[in-house]
């Protein structure tokens, strides 16, 4: 019974997936207008001062440079890149002129330094590293991070200090200082408004680009096809989101706990190569690689902080020094699979999958390697983490493009498929399967385990209308029969034109409920209350219990037999219908 049922369910995945689509660009416009609004809103509503902006500032911008505690600097001029001694602590002293910091104002301050301490007339006011340090936390993967704290509400700000302190790492001893900005958190956003906005519209297409995927995922998820692809773009969107927001300068906005934030770094690189894998070579069957070698590259990454994590139980520099390879990893990933990608185009000559998998990879690579980049100008690390994010955003562009083509030539073939098969096995005329499917349904029927009810349908006086009226009426008629039976028998029914004006329906026999013989009766009446010429139908029906193919046969052969009864029935009914009018005839005659 479900030989050819795959063919509606492809119709309808057809006409799903149409609707998918306008909905889908329904949803970019909507989404498009919204994020402009509130780009335009944020930049309305944020303080035009900023020191960045028009050179005024409230604090001290001498402030001296000292390397352990010993004067390196008068007047450093900020920003600036520091190299020091492990171990050595770097620290920026000024005197503030007496009413240049309005008490309570916030400050901020950008470094990529392992610890920041500010400490106001000598007392802390704030510290990067509540409670005790983790180096497994403190590793900053040459990201720039923003602190911001407050100045005392009760007392006037006469000094300010700023400890500066490595990771304790010989790579990680050389680190930028930003200057340090003083104002309301409108100030401070101020002079990173176009971070926090390119931030936001990034922030706000991954989240539409998710809400999208999880609506065409819930509204597809028995299309093997669409849901693969949407488990996919869910899974690139995730953890391209989590490294665009937990390397950004902006995460302090967000949520103001930078362990959390470099876990979540941290974790963001090491999930990626498995993200990436699973998806092009489970979803999308593009595989390159041995099965061994797969793995290898999926969890080289996770190994790697495994191993740092065993390790640092003895040795937490040389754990701390494993850690850090972990971009390193994702850009040995990427840089093996986009060979093997191109290497895969040329040896196929034409390889559309693989051409979409280098790019994806290729743009991945570049914008991992973007992540390694220095600079000791803030604006210049902004400029590169944006590039990189727009690089990701990109590379994922790649993949929703690739998907969406792969899908629809899939369907193209599906649907050129379902043309063929509607030529071989469906009758254009009723609209119902044809001899040719039911005959490669009978061969299977030994495996049918459920009761089936079997009826068998014959239209009466076709030949009759035939004869009177031409073969076109007869058609007219058989079509309106298929129509008919068609919406009558419940959902789950097979129909099959076996030839002429003769028709098999197949149904589980739990779709009937009444009793057999008046759901019969009611199925002649309701179709003799529309049918062209009066014409009636002769019906016969049996229950196949499951069994053998002779079985099958048996049962169909018993619906057959009732089936001719009761045409012979109608017959001798016509027979002495006509009769009786001749004899009326004649009467009336003499």
């Amino acid at each position: 019974m479900k030989f050819m049922g795959n063919m509606l369910d492809y119709k309808m995945e057809k006409e799903k997936s149409s609707r998918i689509m306008k909905i889908i660009c329904t949803v970019i416009v909507c989404a498009a207008v919204i994020i402009t609004f509130i780009a335009v809103f944020f930049h309305s509503i944020i303080s035009d001062s900023s020191i960045y902006r028009d050179g005024t500032t409230r604090v001290p911008m001498d402030m001296d440079l000292y390397v352990d505690g010993e004067l390196a600097e008068v007047n450093a001029q900020l920003p600036k890149s520091v190299t020091v001694e492990n171990g050595s602590t770097l620290t920026l002293k000024g005197i503030v002129p007496a009413g240049s910091i309005t008490r309570g104002d916030l400050f901020m301050v950008s470094s990529d330094a392992g610890i920041v301490n500010v400490y106001v007339n000598e007392k802390p006011v704030f510290s990067s590293t509540a409670g005790t340090s983790n180096l497994l936390y403190d590793l900053h993967l040459n990201t720039h991070a923003i602190y911001i704290g407050q100045f005392p509400e009760n007392e006037s700000v006469r000094t300010i200090s700023i400890e500066f302190i490595p990771s304790g790492l010989a790579f990680a001893n050389t680190f930028t200082i930003d200057r340090l900005t003083v104002g309301s958190f409108f100030d401070l956003v101020s002079s990173l408004r176009r971070s926090v906005t390119i931030l936001a519209i990034q922030i706000l297409v991954y989240i539409t680009l998710l809400l999208m995927t999880c609506g065409v995922f819930a509204s597809s998820i028995k299309l093997k096809n669409v849901r693969d692809f949407s488990l996919g773009l869910m899974l690139m969107l995730l953890q391209s989101l989590l490294i665009t927001v937990s390397s950004s300068q902006m995460r302090t906005f967000i949520l103001p706990n930078e362990k959390l934030w470099q876990l979540l770094l941290v974790f963001s690189y090491m999930i990626y190569p498995l993200c990436f894998m699973i998806t092009f070579n489970k979803i999308l069957r593009i595989r390159f690689l041995s099965g061994t070698v797969y793995w290898v590259l999926a969890f080289l990454p996770a190994s790697l902080c495994t191993l740092s994590a065993v390790i640092s139980l003895s040795d937490s520099l040389a754990a701390f020094d494993i850690f850090a390879k972990i971009k390193h990893a994702c850009i040995t990933v990427n840089m093996i699979y986009t060979v093997l990608c191109v290497y895969e185009m040329k040896r196929r000559d034409e390889s559309i999958a693989a051409s979409y998998a280098a790019g994806y990879s290729f743009l991945m690579t570049a914008a991992f390697i973007m992540d390694l980049v220095r600079t000791s100008e803030m604006y210049s690390v902004n400029a590169i983490d944006n590039a990189a994010n727009m690089v990701r955003l990109t590379a994922i562009g790649c993949y929703i493009v690739f998907s969406i083509s792969s899908y629809y030539t899939k369907m193209q073939g599906i649907m050129g498929q379902i043309e063929l098969d509607e030529m071989l096995y469906m009758d254009s005329l009723s609209g119902c399967y044809n001899r040719r499917n039911f005959e490669a349904f009978r061969k299977k029927a030994g495996m049918i385990k459920e009761h089936l009810l079997i009826f068998v349908f014959d239209i009466n006086d076709v030949k009759i209308i035939n004869d009177c009226f031409g073969h076109s009426e007869g058609d007219s008629i058989i079509s309106y029969f298929g129509s008919f039976i068609n919406e009558y028998l419940p959902e789950g029914s097979s129909i099959y034109r076996m030839g002429g004006d003769e028709f098999v329906a197949l149904l589980p026999a739990s779709l009937v409920r009444e009793n057999i013989d008046a759901y019969t009766q009611e199925l002649k009446k309701a179709y003799s209350r529309n049918a062209p010429y009066s014409t009636s139908i002769a019906a016969g029906y049996s229950i196949f219990d499951g069994g053998q193919q002779a079985d099958f046969t048996q049962a169909l052969r018993k619906a057959d037999s009732m089936m001719y009864e009761d045409k012979a029935a109608h017959k001798q009914k016509y027979r002495t219908l006509t009769d009786e009018d001749l004899v009326e005839s004649e009467n009336e005659e003499k």
